[in-house]
């Protein structure tokens, strides 16, 4: 996999005209600005990419990056126009671009000596890195879900057909939960007969993971065809060398009573997100500080980041690796430039699942993604003196293939995954938009949702609602897009995308405090959950509220249920509550709420003073209603169902619990 020929070819052609440099199309426009007066756009560098890898734009089928030049009225938006190399011709360039951003960090002494190392030792021109082995078979090894006919609770998932991973799974007979002892990362198991449990057991997965490991955190965890997959995150310390890096690692068992191992894959960097494709393909995104081991003027070629599959290591070559082709770093490059954030794809369900397809990594990038069937989207948020702006890089998926395809900068940040999706060929994204204002150095605030197309050219938008407010939450179903922003109300907008060139604000109905996270509970209705609050924005407690959204143009709430602590707390009658504080997980992870439609059944984790568990409720002709409130002795994490049976998941221990009639009828404890 060595496209360097190509690259060579490309830079073997005439260049660009002084007149079209940035440089010169940056002077042009801010002279043209000047006479008109105009807010000015913001030009940066060459290159000029949040988190790092922002504003490359189209890849062409020559290996460039095309940026387009968009603009909106009042907030610097995006880009320079220009070409860009993709990829690094050698590792020279990639220790050039390090080089850079050390020089901008006040440490060239030791730039300098990393640089002549890599050139003494012959590594910066010559060494070619890992190789990919491209893919193995499929064969659905293991139990197919479709033996199962248990219904069981699953995770919700944004996209139909991109599934998401979470810290507990289950399969009807086996439910799997991630946990911490003693700085020890293991897998708790509870067998079931599906109202009880029959076993327990604990697994550790220290002795899975090599013996570098200090400590780290289970992120995620997948069950399907049979196979538990499961993700870490590790800080591990290199004795030989006196350094600590971080992996993140993915480990592939046959599931059942007990675990075995069918492979071990790892990359560097920190855990970022994992999506799983219905074939078995498994994309894994980390985020990869690399500036630790460039200090040390031997340690050259540890700068470049590498996967491994079991301890088997592979430096990626440096045709996998995008950077910027500026001589010069912006704001946005100085703060995140030493991150690469770094993409891995392999086939769980394959003979060999720890055997990677593809893997590249995107110098100085670190952001929120998201997924649909054909794409990843990678969004970077950055702060500069103008204000706040992200970076949005689309990267085309298909078969394990990672293709970077276009990207382009905008005014404002994104909140979350849900703050983005794909529809009909067009982008949209909703974000909240701060500017300075250069007189007092203050900063208005607003709102906006752009449509873009394929290749990130804004189509269109709507802008300026909830003024001195930001985006809590968004949801995007089909052409409408429902976006809930707050300060001291919460304010629901139903924006119609029909016409992705012109998109209308059909209503906005407002009530106090905020959802944090809102999903259709069905074709009419839509459920949020946050927290509530008084009319001066003071939050009181977690709520629930449904609206109805059958009429976008008439949108109405039909049911509110705010939890105070006073009311969940395990020893209301005796204790003496100097505040309300409540707190929930699920407040910023979504995972942690249980929503069934078919179940009729919404179930949240809380914790407030001396007393945690979850908060179960159902919807009825416009009403919640409470059902139970099931405490736990841990800390409490999820809620799933088997049939008719709720099980209530804590750090350690498990809660079982008759749907129909909220009766506990086993515990077990870890």
């Amino acid at each position: 996999m060595n496209n360097n020929d190509d690259i060579k070819k490309i830079l073997d052609e005439p260049p660009v005209p002084k007149e079209l440099s940035p440089e010169s199309v940056k002077n042009r426009l801010d002279s043209i600005e000047a006479d008109k007066k105009r807010k000015s756009i913001h030009m940066g560098s060459a290159l000029k990419w949040c988190s790092g890898i922002a504003a490359c734009a189209v890849l062409l089928s020559t290996g460039s990056f095309i940026a387009n030049k968009i603009q909106t009225s009042n907030y610097s938006s995006s880009v320079i126009k220009g070409n860009y190399t993709t990829a690094a011709v050698n590792y020279r360039q990639v220790y050039k671009y390090m080089k850079k951003y050390m020089d901008n960090m006040n440490d060239l002494k030791n730039a300098d000596i990393v640089l002549e190392s890599a050139e003494e030792a012959g590594i910066a021109d010559g060494f070619e890195g890992g190789e990919i082995i491209t893919g193995s078979e499929t064969t659905g090894a293991g139990r197919d879900d479709a033996e199962n006919t248990s219904d069981v609770y699953k995770v919700y998932d944004q996209e139909n057909g991109v599934l998401e991973g979470d810290i507990v799974q289950t399969d009807g007979t086996h439910i799997y939960s991630s946990a911490v002892e003693d700085s020890n990362l293991c897998i708790h198991i509870a067998e079931t007969d599906g109202s009880g449990f029959t076993d327990s057991s604990t697994v550790s997965l220290f002795e899975y993971l090599p013996q570098t490991v200090n400590y780290g955190n289970i992120c995620s965890m997948y069950l399907k065809n049979g196979r538990l997959i499961i993700t870490a995150d590790t800080n591990e310390f290199q004795k030989d060398d006196d350094k600590y890096f971080s992996r993140t690692h993915v480990l592939i068992f046959e599931a059942g009573d007990e675990l075995k191992l069918l492979g071990d894959y790892s990359q560097d960097g920190c855990y970022s997100d994992i999506r799983l494709m219905g074939d078995g393909t498994l994309y894994i995104i980390s985020s990869y500080n690399w500036t630790s081991l460039y200090e040390d003027g031997g340690d050259y070629e540890k700068c470049i980041p590498a996967y491994y599959t079991g301890e088997r290591k592979c430096v990626i070559s440096p045709d996998g690796i995008l950077l910027p082709e500026s001589d010069t770093l912006n704001s946005c490059e100085r703060e995140f430039g030493a991150s690469f954030t770094n993409i891995g794809s392999l086939n769980v369900f394959s003979d060999s699942p720890n055997t990677p397809i593809d893997f590249k990594s995107l110098a100085g990038f670190t952001g929120q993604l998201y997924c649909s069937q054909n794409n990843i989207y990678l969004a970077g948020n950055c702060w500069t003196a103008d204000g706040s702006s992200t970076d949005f890089t689309r990267i085309s998926i298909e078969n394990g293939k990672i293709i970077p395809a276009a990207s382009t900068n905008a005014a404002g940040y994104i909140k979350d995954q849900f703050s983005m999706s794909e529809y009909n060929g067009f982008f949209r994204a909703s974000v909240s938009r701060s500017k300075v204002i250069s007189k007092n150095y203050s900063v208005s605030n607003d709102n906006a949702v752009y449509v873009f197309d394929m290749d990130l050219n804004k189509v269109g938008e709507i802008s300026g609602f909830g003024e001195n407010e930001t985006v809590q939450s968004a949801s995007f179903q089909g052409n409408m897009a429902y976006v809930v922003t707050f300060r001291k109300t919460d304010p629901l907008y139903a924006i119609d995308l029909s016409d992705p060139y012109s998109p209308v604000i059909l209503d906005e109905y407002k009530i106090t405090g905020y959802s944090s996270y809102m999903q259709q509970w069905n074709e009419n209705l839509l459920l949020g959950f946050g927290r509530d609050a008084d009319e001066e924005g003071n939050e009181l407690g977690l709520k629930l509220v449904m609206f109805d959204n059958s009429d976008p143009d008439n949108l109405k709430e039909c049911g509110v249920k705010t939890l105070h602590a006073k009311d969940a707390a395990r020893f209301n009658a005796s204790y003496e509550y100097e505040d309300n504080w409540i707190y929930s997980s699920a407040s910023y992870d979504r995972k942690a709420l249980m929503i069934s439609p078919s179940k009729n059944l919404i179930a949240f984790p809380f914790s407030c003073s001396y007393s945690s568990g979850f908060a179960l409720y159902s919807y009825y002709d416009g009403s919640f209603m409470q059902k139970s409130i099931i405490y736990t002795n841990s800390d409490a994490l999820r809620a799933v169902y088997i049939n008719n049976t709720l099980f209530i998941v804590g750090n350690r221990e498990m809660v079982s619990v008759d749907i129909e009639t909220m009766t506990e009828n086993d515990r077990v404890y870890f």
